[in-house]
C-alpha cells in the first residue's frame, strides 16, 4: 500500500490531467510559443562559411529569419557591432539574446528561452 503522501500526490496529479483534458486547460507543451511565431535576426556577410552553417542550423528550427548582409548595409553593419560590442559575423539575435558567432547550442537555448516566455 502506498503511504497518505503518495497517495495525495498521485491525486493531485490525476486531477490535474484530468482538467488538461477535459476542461481543456493548458499544459506546458500549450503554452510554450510555437516556433515559428519566435524571430531570428542574423548579421552576415555571404562568403562567410559560418553564416551558412548558422542560416541551415536557424532554418532547421523553423523560426522566422531576417538576413542582413553588412557588407551592403553599413547601417546594419554598425547595429551588430553595437549589439554584439565586436565586430565580425555571424552575430544572431534571438528577440533580444545576442549570441556572436556561430553556437548551435547556444541558439537553440536562446530560441527555447523565447518560446517559454
Amino acid at each position: 500500500m502506498m503511504n497518505r503522501m503518495k497517495q495525495t500526490a498521485l491525486l493531485v496529479a490525476i486531477v490535474a490531467l484530468l482538467a488538461q483534458i477535459v476542461l481543456g486547460w493548458p499544459t506546458k507543451a500549450d503554452a510554450a510559443r510555437p516556433y515559428s511565431d519566435i524571430t531570428v535576426v542574423m548579421y552576415m556577410t555571404d562568403w562567410c562559411p559560418y553564416c551558412v552553417k548558422a542560416r541551415a542550423y536557424i532554418k532547421s528550427l523553423g523560426v522566422k529569419l531576417v538576413e542582413y548582409n553588412v557588407e551592403r548595409d553599413k547601417d546594419k553593419a554598425a547595429e551588430s557591432m553595437r549589439k554584439a560590442g565586436r565586430r565580425g559575423v555571424p552575430v544572431i539575435d534571438v528577440e533580444g539574446i545576442i549570441i556572436p558567432g556561430y553556437s548551435p547550442e547556444h541558439i537553440k537555448a536562446a530560441v527555447e528561452k523565447r518560446r517559454e516566455q
